[in-house]
């Protein structure tokens, strides 16, 4: 057995076991010894080193985990090999090699196992796909997928060039962009500092400590009076203050004597200075004790007639004075609470509500019959048995008596300093705000004397004075509001222009006018006057959504489109046609030719669902079906009217028909289907007169909560409410609007949308607003209306 020494700062060498001992005792000075332990057959040497008295491990341990070596069968047949100890005599390298091994805790591989051939056989493993890129190149020999791939690049650049113009699409490559971090120590703003200087000094201080403190609420008064005081004296010396300050009566400080003289006077006499009509110059003027001149004797009976109207008229002072902007909002809202409370009953009735009159009626109606006398008055009546069918009778005829429809006149909306020598051409209910109506006016006569024209928007909150004036350079003969847009309102006016106001905007100046945009068919327009103006609803799925018709004199049906300015397009050039009912222009009547070739357009509309078909009626007495995709020619139309043709309305329910009125004193009632076999389509399906009428009809509508009903208006100041459900021969109401001695010629009349009330136009520009009593139906949907129309049209009599 072995050991080996590590000699500190010599030379590491390996020397006999006798020669280990002698260096071990020889020098046991500096290393005490060193000791020698086997595991598992593997001799270890422990190195010990002992500094200034201290021992200190420093054997140096093997870096492999300490487990037996493997047993290394050298012969190949199952016995062990032992390992010999090398003998003393063998070279000192080996010995060293093997000393290092052995520390190590390991032994290594003989000459004989190193000799041993070994097979070791290499196998490939199987492939794993981290990530996989397919080529995006193909071959061209490959037509078919050439083409395909082609194709699909071609699709993509075009999607791209389609694209490069949209605002939500950009052609680039975005990075994210981190913003660098913001060191608040470093970019906080400093704080707002002030710096005042105050010299107090020990009074000063003693002073304030001695006064009592006052409250917060009486600081916040002072500055609430001072800064009150401030914005008075700053309203009183503007240019429009109601209050007249520099003309007060200051009497002199300087004559006190001839205050007291004068005071006494005026007290002697009863009458005061400003009662007395004199001024505060005049009373300064006067010498004590001299009386005023008086007046002479023509001047007085001048004086006591200024004086007298003065006193009639005290809520005209101050009327000239300007009044300041700051007032404006205000005194709008102090003339709509006045407005208000004048017509509040009127209000109530309009808005369907029960009046206090109505409202303690009813509630005494249910005391009497929840009365006490109840039982009693029962049997007074079952024992008088030949009464009670004639009371039974008066009362159903009472009942009967007030079930009858009936017309009545709730207020007016007019003004004539307004619309002084102008006629009502047009009203419309704005499709929002539907309190909102607007109206225009014109001037209507043969020879116009008055260019000018007007749209006022009138409201329930002041039926005295429009909420809105928009003043046109000509008479305005029709207006329409947009469906789409509330805001928009087109025009038609006598010079032949077309105008659409955008109401938020507060000028009286269009928008868009027909004749001044930029394209190049600009230059056209109606050459004469605009009778109608109707905007067309095409559907959300279309684009643009909604366009502009109009019709004039000049025989044009023009589409207005708002894409690039207002653009026109023809939509039909009206052809005039014989019309055997109208004698100047019969087959029968004159042999001559026609002098002018083209029919005079006054009317149009278009049905609820359809923006291709539209209605048209002329001057002839002729009502053209037209469509909006062909333009040479009608689609169909209808003879009947010996008159021009003043007004046609699609039924808001049934669309397929359509009611007109004419100078002829008649309404018809047509249809685009067949519905009556023995009657054509070109023949109206009805004919409604009254019997008594011998004027013409100016305007009809139907009312948008009946199918059945429609209303219209006469020359001779009439307006007609039918119910065919009811009296299909006959008007329900005949009714003339305001005083019935006074008779004015009627030209618009028009149904509320969300009230049962109706309203007319006259041709001095007055509006009458009526309330319609008993003829209300019940709810139904739109097919129910349908239905009911229609079985009231192929109903035989």
């Amino acid at each position: 057995m072995n050991s080996s020494k590590l000699n500190v700062g010599n030379k590491l060498s390996t020397k006999p076991s006798s020669q280990v001992s002698k260096n071990v005792g020889a020098q046991s000075s500096r290393t005490r010894g060193t000791t020698s332990t086997a595991e598992h057959g593997v001799e270890k040497v422990k190195v010990i080193l002992k500094i200034k008295g201290q021992p200190i491990d420093v054997t140096p341990h093997s870096l492999l985990p300490s487990e037996p070596p493997p047993k290394v069968d050298v012969a190949g047949d199952g016995q062990r090999a032992e390992s010999a100890s090398p003998e003393i005599g063998e070279g000192v390298d080996e010995a060293y090699q093997k000393a290092v091994d052995a520390a190590k805790g390991y032994v290594g591989l003989s000459h004989a196992e190193l000799d041993r051939v070994i097979d070791i056989t290499l196998s490939e493993s199987e492939t794993c796909e981290v990530f996989h890129v397919p080529s995006l190149c193909v071959p061209l020999d490959n037509t078919v997928v050439h083409n395909a791939i082609m194709g699909r690049n071609k699709q993509y650049e075009d999607l791209v060039q389609s694209k490069s113009e949209s605002d939500n699409f950009r052609g680039q490559h975005a990075q994210t962009l981190n913003n660098p971090q913001k060191v608040k120590a470093v970019h906080h703003p400093p704080a707002a500092t002030e710096n005042r200087e105050v010299n107090a000094s020990q009074w000063d201080i003693y002073d304030t400590f001695a006064e009592d403190e006052v409250p917060r609420w009486e600081e916040i008064e002072k500055a609430c009076e001072k800064e009150s005081t401030v914005v008075a004296d700053q309203c009183l010396k503007k240019p429009g203050c109601l209050l007249n300050v520099h003309d007060m009566a200051v009497p002199a400080a300087a004559k006190p004597k001839q205050k007291s003289t004068k005071d006494s006077k005026l007290n002697k006499s009863g009458k005061s200075a400003l009662a007395a009509g004199t001024t505060s110059d005049s009373i300064k003027g006067d010498r004590p004790g001299k009386p005023s001149p008086a007046p002479a004797a023509a001047e007085a009976p001048e004086a006591e007639h200024v004086e007298s109207e003065k006193r009639h008229m005290a809520w005209l002072v101050g009327a000239e004075t300007v009044v300041p902007s700051e007032l404006h909002d205000a005194l709008r809202v102090m003339e709509r609470i006045v407005s208000q409370n004048v017509f509040h009953t009127q209000h109530m009735i309009y808005r369907n509500y029960p009046t206090l009159e109505e409202l303690a009626a009813l509630e005494a109606k249910f005391m009497d019959d929840a009365g006490p006398d109840k039982g009693e008055g029962a049997g007074v009546v079952e024992g008088d048995e030949d009464v009670l069918p004639e009371e039974a009778e008066e009362g159903a005829e009472q009942d009967n008596v007030d079930e009858e429809p009936d017309l009545q006149d709730l207020f007016c909306f007019e003004n004539e300093e307004l619309t002084a020598g102008l006629a009502v051409t047009c009203a419309e209910w704005n499709r929002v705000n539907q309190d909102l109506l607007a109206v225009s006016y014109g001037d209507t006569s043969a020879v116009p004397t008055n260019k000018e024209g007007l749209v006022l928007f009138w409201s329930l909150k002041n039926p005295t004075y429009p909420e809105r004036v928009l003043r046109m350079p000509s008479g305005v003969t029709s207006i329409h509001f947009s469906s789409v847009h509330p805001n928009l309102i087109s025009a038609g006016m006598h010079d032949g222009n077309m105008g659409i106001w955008d109401l938020r905007k507060d000028t009286d100046q269009p928008v868009l006018e027909s004749g001044h945009s930029k394209s190049d068919h600009n230059d056209r327009k109606h050459t004469d006057v605009v009778w109608e103006t109707r905007w067309v609803d095409r559907g959300a799925e279309k684009v643009p959504r909604e366009f502009n018709v109009t019709v004039s004199s000049d025989g044009r049906v023009l589409r207005w489109n708002m894409k690039k300015g207002l653009e026109q397009q023809t939509l039909m050039q009206l052809k005039r046609l014989p019309n055997p009912n109208l004698a100047s222009n019969s087959v029968y009547g004159h042999k001559d030719g026609i002098v002018f070739r083209q029919a005079c357009g006054l009317c149009v509309d278009f049905p609820r669902h359809d923006s291709v078909t539209y209605i048209v009626g002329s001057e002839d007495g002729l009502v053209h079906r037209c469509s909006t995709s062909y333009n040479e020619q009608y689609l169909e139309t209808y003879y009947g009217h010996a008159g021009p043709v003043y007004k046609v309305r699609c039924n808001p329910f049934y669309s397929k028909f359509f009611l007109s009125c004419s100078a002829d004193w008649t309404i018809k009632l047509w249809s685009m289907t067949q519905v009556d076999p023995t009657k054509g389509c070109d023949t109206p399906l009805q004919n409604f007169q009254s019997t008594d009428l011998c004027d013409a009809v100016n305007d009809v509508t139907w009312s948008p909560h009946n199918s059945t009903s429609f209303a219209a208006c006469m020359d001779d100041g009439r307006v007609e409410l039918w119910d065919l459900s009811k009296k299909p021969l006959d008007p329900i109401v005949v009714h003339y609007p305001g005083d019935p001695d006074v008779r004015r010629k009627r030209t618009v009349v028009r149904f509320s949308e969300n009230s049962p009330v109706l309203i007319c136009g006259d041709d001095r520009g007055s509006v009458n607003v009526m309330r319609m009593h008993n003829t209300d139906i019940e709810m139904m949907s739109e097919n129910e209306q349908q239905e009911r129309l229609y079985d009231i049209m192929t109903k035989k009599r």
